[in-house]
């Protein structure tokens, strides 16, 4: 039961700084404008997500994916060249995420 309420919280968490993020843009956006707009404090925003760009990346599936991978459920092995172009997509997205240009 705890877990679905830290989930709820977090899902909510998320959609208000979403909307403020996109209403005002990332970068006007606090944490303690995302907590007060949410009904939360600042530090329940950071204990669920640890810092404001995690607002942006967090995804509910994140734990079950890793949980997925730890077990050894399919096949995760990638080659060294994979891994360097996940890393660069990765990188593009969170800049464009960001607002940021590279």
């Amino acid at each position: 039961m705890w877990e679905r309420k830290k989930l709820a919280a977090m899902r909510e968490i998320q959609r208000t700084a979403l909307d403020l993020f996109e209403a005002d843009g990332y970068r006007h956006v606090t944490v303690e404008r995302v907590a007060e707009a949410a009904r939360v404090s600042p530090s329940s925003v950071f204990r669920y997500f640890g810092t404001k760009e995690m607002l942006v990346l967090w995804d509910e599936y994140d734990p079950q994916i890793l949980d997925l991978i730890r077990s050894g459920g399919g096949d995760w092995r990638m080659s060294a060249a994979e891994l360097r172009s996940a890393n660069a997509e990765i990188e593009i997205l969170l800049r464009e995420a960001l607002g940021r240009r590279g």
